[in-house]
C-alpha cells in the first residue's frame, strides 16, 4: 500500500512497509546522468506524465486537485497531458518547485546532486547514454542527477552488512534520508543503497520515475526501501553504453515507479540492442516490443502462476541483520505470509517450502571468495576502461583515483564513510586473462546453477523473498545466475519504513 505524507517537517507519516521481490532469470537495474551518461548515479524522468502526495509536498505551481505527484502513474500523466489540463512546463515546475522545498531545505532528503541547468541547454556532449537517447526518443523529459553511494557501494570492502559505508553518501551530494521516516537518516531513515536518490526522488514527488544502476540490488533495495514499483532486467536486455561500471557480467539498468505499468514503460523505451554492447545481442530478437502488456489481463493475474517459497537460508534462517533499530523481522515475516495466502486466493500454484541444497558456510564462502573477488577484477577493467574514454579527467585509473581520494581523505574518507579498501582490492586483482579469474567466473556459474538453478527446477514461474529473511543473498544469486529481479510494495509497519517482497521470475532466453 502506498504512504501519504502530512504537513510539517517533524509530522507523522505512514508508510509502506512490506514490500516482495522476486527473481527472474534475466532482468536488472542501473544509475543514469543527467545530460551525458548513466553514471553511477540515477537520473529522475519526468516523462510527459508525472506524479505527486500531499500537502507537505504541495508545489508551487497550480496543478489538477486530483494530480497527486507522489503517487499518480506515469499513465494517468499522460491523459492530463492528452486532455489539456496539465502542461510539462506545469509539471516540470512542480517537480522543481518539491525539489526545491525539500531536496536540501525542508526535509532535506539530498536525493538530488543537480537539477538540467537551463544556462547548458546550448552545450554540446559528445554522446548521450544509449538507454538515455531512447528516453529522450520516447518524450522523456530529464529532470536531473540524483545522488547515491559513491562508486555504487563499491568503495569499501565487505559484504554490505559489515561495509564501512553508510548507504546514500557521497561526498558530493552528502546523506541522503528516506522521506517517510521522522529525522532523516539518524532515525532510521536508512535510503538503501546503492540508488538510494532515485528511489527518494520518486516518493518525495521530484519525479514521476528514475532510474538506478543494479550490480548486486543496487535498483532493488533502495526501491523496497521507497516502497516503489522496480525491476533489474536481464543483463543484455538494456544497453549499459555510457553506465559507470561495476561488472559487464552484472550491470543492468532498471526503473522505479509508482506502478507495475509504470516500470513495463521504461524498459519498452530503452530495450534493444546496440553495437555499443556487446550483451544487448545475447537477447532473443523475440522479445516483446510492448512491455505494457504483461501489466493488463490476461498476464496480470495469478490465475495459472506457480510460484516458489524458498525457506532454508531464507525463512527459517536467521534475519538479515537484526541489531538495526529500525528492524522489527517479525512484521516482514508475519505481511508475507498473509500475501501469501491472499496471492493463493487469487488463482495462483504455491509450492512452498522450495529447499536450496546449500550450507550457510558455503553461501559465505560464494560470496567472499568467488563473487566478491570477480567484481574486484571487474571493476579495475571496466572502469578504468571508461576512464581512459572520457574527454577530460584528472583521474585515469585506479591507483591515480586512491591517490585522489588519500589527498583528499577529509572530504572523500571522513570517519563514517571510511576507507576506500574494495577500490584498493580492486587494484590489486587479478587481470581477466589470469586463470583464477577463468576459475572464480566458472565458479560463479556453477554456484547459479546449484543456486536458483536447481530451485526453478521445481517448474516454478518465479521465486517470492521477503525483505530482512535473505533478500540480499537471494539478490546476489540473481545478479549471478542473470536471472531478473524486481520490488512489489506490500504492506506498513507502524514504526515507519517501508518492506518489500521481492519476485524473481525465470530469464530472457539468451542466443546460444
Amino acid at each position: 500500500m502506498e504512504a501519504s505524507i502530512t504537513e510539517g517537517r517533524g509530522s507523522a507519516r505512514s508508510v509502506p512497509s512490506y514490500d516482495i521481490s522476486f527473481l527472474g532469470n534475466s532482468i536488472t537495474g542501473t544509475q543514469s546522468i543527467m545530460r551525458t551518461h548513466i553514471s553511477s548515479a540515477l537520473s529522475l524522468l519526468s516523462l510527459l506524465w508525472t506524479s505527486s502526495k500531499d500537502e507537505q509536498l504541495q508545489p508551487h505551481t497550480s496543478l489538477p486537485p486530483s494530480l497527486d505527484l507522489l503517487q499518480t502513474s506515469i499513465s494517468d500523466l499522460g491523459a492530463f497531458l492528452a486532455n489539456n489540463t496539465l502542461t510539462s512546463v506545469d509539471l516540470v515546475e512542480a517537480y522543481l518547485g518539491n525539489i526545491a522545498k525539500h531536496n536540501h531545505d525542508g526535509l532535506t532528503l539530498n536525493a538530488i546532486i543537480q537539477v538540467a541547468p537551463r544556462d547548458s541547454e546550448d552545450s554540446i556532449v559528445p554522446r548521450d547514454a544509449t538507454a538515455i537517447l531512447r528516453l529522450r526518443d520516447a518524450g522523456v523529459i530529464l529532470l536531473g542527477k540524483a545522488n547515491l553511494d559513491e562508486f555504487a557501494a563499491w568503495k569499501s570492502a565487505g559484504p554490505i552488512e559489515v561495509a564501512n559505508h553508510t548507504n546514500g553518501w557521497s561526498a558530493v551530494g552528502g546523506q541522503i534520508s528516506s522521506a517517510y521516516v521522522e529525522g532523516g537518516y539518524a532515525s532510521g531513515g536508512d535510503p538503501g543503497g546503492s540508488s538510494g536518490g532515485s528511489a527518494v526522488g520518486v516518493s518525495a514527488g521530484f519525479a514521476a520515475a528514475s532510474l538506478g544502476t543494479d550490480t548486486t540490488g543496487s535498483t532493488i533495495f533502495p526501491a523496497l526501501r521507497a516502497s516503489l514499483f522496480a525491476m533489474r532486467p536481464t543483463v543484455g536486455l538494456i544497453s549499459r553504453a555510457g553506465v559507470v561500471p561495476i561488472s559487464s557480467d552484472l550491470d543492468s539498468i532498471g526503473p522505479m515507479g509508482f506502478t507495475a505499468n509504470d516500470i513495463a514503460l521504461l524498459i519498452g523505451a530503452m530495450a534493444g540492442r546496440d553495437e555499443l554492447d556487446d550483451y544487448t545481442w545475447n537477447i532473443s530478437t523475440k522479445k516483446p516490443s510492448d512491455f505494457t502488456e504483461f501489466a493488463r489481463l490476461p498476464y496480470a493475474s495469478f490465475s495459472g502462476i506457480t510460484l516458489g517459497v524458498p525457506h532454508n537460508l531464507f525463512l527459517d534462517y536467521k534475519p538479515d541483520r537484526p541489531d538495526k533499530p529500525d528492524r522489527d523481522t517479525s512484521l516482514s515475516k508475519a505481511a508475507f505470509r498473509h500475501a501469501i495466502t491472499a496471492i493463493r486466493s487469487l488463482g495462483a500454484r504455491i509450492i512452498e517450502p522450495i529447499h536450496v541444497d546449500i550450507s550457510p558456510n558455503e553461501a559465505n564462502e560464494f560470496l567472499t571468495q568467488i563473487l566478491l573477488p570477480k567484481m574486484e577484477s571487474d571493476f579495475r577493467k571496466g572502469f578504468e576502461s571508461y576512464l581512459s574514454n572520457l574527454n577530460i579527467s584528472r583521474v585515469r585509473n585506479l591507483a591515480e583515483l586512491i591517490n585522489f581520494n588519500d589527498l583528499h581523505s577529509d572530504l572523500e574518507m571522513p570517519p563514517a564513510e571510511c576507507c576506500q579498501s574494495r577500490i584498493v582490492a580492486s587494484a590489486l586483482s587479478p587481470d581477466q586473462n589470469s586463470s583464477i579469474y577463468a576459475y572464480r567466473k566458472e565458479e560463479s556459474r556453477r554456484f547459479a546453477q546449484k543456486s536458483l538453478g536447481a530451485m526453478f527446477a521445481a517448474d516454478v514461474d518465479a521465486l517470492l523473498f521477503v525483505s530482512d529473511w535473505g533478500m540480499e543473498r537471494a539478490i546476489n544469486w540473481a545478479a549471478s545466475a542473470n536471472y531478473p529481479a524486481g520490488a512489489v510494495p506490500l504492506g506498513q509497519a507502524a514504526f515507519e519504513r517501508a518492506f518489500p517482497k521481492r519476485l524473481v521470475p525465470e530469464p530472457l532466453r539468451t542466443r546460444m
